[in-house]
This record gives structure tokens, C-alpha cells and sequence, in this order.
């Protein structure tokens, strides 16, 4: 395994799993996440592409499912420090390769084959009042998603494709995990942003908190976003777990 960790962590992406990362593996295999499941889409959607970039690799869950499917070359980045510890600890029996940067500041003289990103910098949901999906991304800005999709098209081999993971909405919910912990989230919107608080607590008493906020695109402006960044719109794959661009070469 490479770690890689730069002097400083983060700039262009706005939001970090800072206060949360002690309690992010109790809720993500608590059911909040199938991470066996989405490593499974994955693995028929990659067929024949093994260098993968992980957007956001959080404490390592996906690549290790990803792992025991086949033996993919793995670069995961992350801006959250505390998170790609964890990951390391997961995944120091794997070799793959752990960077703790902004992926708008990450270079690689390597091209893969594939980037991928399970509720990282990008994510979709579908929108049960609009009746369509959404893209959601933790950039706040749009000419930060911009540069951001241009900086991935960049890192991809010709034809390579970019897969965004479909969270289902879950709106404001609770839920009970592991050693009497309660998850709570809470979502406000305002403008094109969404502001998504998380609570972890036992007993009433609570254990953390944070709440992070999220830029929106619409169908139409999510379709502009990608085109205009040389990627086109594969579908849906089969499981409807992953949204799949490919790399158009001009």
C-alpha cells in the first residue's frame, strides 16, 4: 500500500467529513449502505478496465468489496484525513494506493480506465416531487464542478467512464445502528443548495453533529454540465445503482 497525504488537505472541495468520521463506519454497515452490492454493479459495469479512481474513498468500504471481486489497480483520494486513516487500517493487506488531497489538486502521470464515486464528490438521487433526478456535489460552485469534471476527463484513458452512485431519497429519517446509536438527518434546501445536517446520538444525548451543504443541478443542467466537459450520458446501468458517463474524444 502508498499513502500519500498533501501539506494541505483541502481547498476547492467545501465540506469534510471532520466530526463524523468516528461514527461513519458504524452507520455505512448498519444498512445505510450495500456495499457488497455496489461493488457487484460495479464490477459487470468495468468489465475489461481494471485502473479505477476512487472519488471520495471514505474509510475504504467499497474498494474492499471491489477487491475480492477481481484485482483492480485502486487509487483512492480523499480530503478528509481522518477518513483515509481508517481506510488504511481496512485496506493495509491490499495493494492499493491512498491519497489525502483534494481531488481538484490531485495529478497522477497515470491514466485509468475508470473513476468512480459512491456518495463522494458527486452523487444522484431521484427527486420524488420534481419526478426527476439530481445531481449533488459537495463544490459549491459551479465553475468548481466545471474544472472538477474537466480535471477527471483528464485522468481517464480514451473511452474511459465516470460512474455516479443513485442514492435513493431518504428525506429527514432516523434510524438505529450499531451499540445503541441513533442516526438522524435532516435536510433543508435553499436555492440550489442543500444543506443536510447528521446527528449521532444515544440516549438523547448527543455524540456528534454536523451539518454539510451540497450544490444541486437539475436534469437539464446536469445533461449541460457533463457535455460541456466531454462527457456523454451512457445510462443507467442495469442495477440502477450507478449513473455511467463516457469520455468523448474530440
Amino acid at each position: 500500500m502508498r499513502i500519500h497525504c498533501a501539506s494541505q488537505c483541502s481547498t476547492v472541495v467545501d465540506n469534510q467529513y471532520t466530526d463524523l468520521a468516528n461514527y461513519y463506519d458504524c452507520l455505512m454497515t448498519s444498512g445505510y449502505y450495500d456495499h457488497a452490492g455496489y461493488a457487484q454493479s460495479l464490477h459487470r459495469i468495468l468489465t475489461g478496465g481494471k485502473t479505477v479512481l476512487d472519488l471520495g474513498v471514505g474509510t475504504g468500504l467499497l474498494i474492499e468489496q471491489l477487491l475480492q471481486l477481481a484485482d483492480y489497480q485502486i487509487t483512492g483520494v480523499d480530503c478528509s484525513p481522518d477518513m483515509i486513516r481508517q481506510a488504511e487500517d481496512r485496506l493495509k493487506h491490499y495493494p492499493v494506493e491512498l491519497v489525502c488531497q483534494d481531488i481538484q489538486n490531485y495529478t497522477s502521470d497515470k491514466k485509468f480506465s475508470s473513476a468512480i464515486s459512491l456518495g463522494g464528490v458527486f452523487i444522484f438521487t431521484d427527486s420524488p416531487v420534481e419526478k426527476q433526478y439530481r445531481l449533488y456535489s459537495y463544490c459549491l460552485q459551479k465553475q468548481v464542478c466545471i474544472a472538477l469534471l474537466h480535471k477527471i476527463y483528464g485522468l481517464l484513458e480514451d473511452d474511459g467512464v465516470l460512474c455516479i452512485s443513485l442514492q435513493h431519497s431518504r428525506g429527514n429519517s432516523d434510524l438505529l445502528i450499531r451499540d445503541n446509536i441513533t442516526y438522524a438527518q435532516k435536510l433543508m434546501f435553499s436555492g440550489n443548495q442543500a444543506h443536510k445536517t447528521y446527528t449521532f446520538s444515544r440516549d438523547g444525548t448527543v455524540l456528534s453533529e454536523q451539518t454539510l451543504t451540497m450544490r444541486f443541478f437539475d436534469e437539464t443542467e446536469y445533461l449541460n454540465l457533463f457535455e460541456s466537459t466531454g462527457f456523454i450520458l451512457y445510462g443507467l446501468d442495469e442495477t440502477e445503482r450507478f449513473f455511467v458517463f463516457r469520455k468523448v474524444i474530440a
